[in-house]
């Protein structure tokens, strides 16, 4: 098809996400008519998620479909920009102080609101999904998205149109296609499936096969199984 979606930051499996930083500091979307006012109007803010640990089993096991996907790998051009997101240990971090400071105000019948909250909600997150060492593309669409449902998810989103292997409104391109470790072998020969790829993004997009194996998704398996 040649386009790559990106969905609405609302559209998040994890809809506490965007509102993250500003419940843990200060309760800032306590009232839910207030977090879906700031729902509204996030509607518009399209995001991707990216990692610098990409051929990972965690990481295959939790977005590529446990190994059976693929991972396309991307790197910036002309003023393309990333945001690196930030990770809260809540028992360790500086933040911890100015949280103290809102809720003593709040059993004063004080509420505060940190006006830098704005400036980074979206790019902070707790401490447990450390590992992914995320970095986030954010686009502000100014047209309408459209509906769609992601099992029983609604969402909202826009599909930008591939140059080549180019996508100049985010700033960024193609540069590899990498079959996940548990790809089915037999579903489309290698070569004939690299060369598929490669007629609709150009051959500048390397194609590979992970370095890990079935063995590996299988003991994260069981590892994410056993609690571990």
């Amino acid at each position: 098809k040649g386009t790559f979606r990106m969905n609405s930051i609302t559209s998040q499996s994890d809809v506490t996400e965007t509102f993250y930083l500003g419940d843990f500091l200060c309760d800032d979307y306590e009232d839910e008519i207030e977090r879906f006012k700031e729902a509204v109007l996030e509607i518009n803010t399209l995001i991707s998620s990216f990692t610098t640990s990409y051929d990972n089993a965690v990481m295959w096991c939790g977005y590529g479909d446990e190994g059976k996907g693929v991972c396309l790998g991307f790197q910036l051009i002309d003023n393309g920009t990333l945001h690196q997101v930030q990770y809260i240990d809540e028992k360790t971090t500086n933040l911890n102080d100015y949280k103290e400071k809102a809720a003593i105000l709040k059993k004063e019948g004080i509420r505060i609101h940190y006006a830098d909250i704005d400036n980074y909600h979206r790019f902070v997150k707790n401490n447990k999904y450390k590992r992914e060492k995320e970095w986030r593309l954010i686009h502000k669409h100014n047209g309408r998205l459209n509906p769609t449902k992601y099992g029983d998810r609604s969402a909202a989103y826009h599909e930008f149109k591939f140059e080549a292997n180019k996508l100049k409104d985010l700033g960024i391109e193609l540069i590899s296609v990498d079959l996940g470790p548990c790809y089915t072998k037999e579903s489309s020969p290698f070569p004939l499936l690299a060369m598929s790829i490669k007629s609709v993004f150009g051959h500048k997009v390397v194609v590979n096969r992970s370095r890990l194996t079935e063995a590996d998704i299988q003991k994260i398996k069981m590892n994410i199984e056993k609690g571990l």
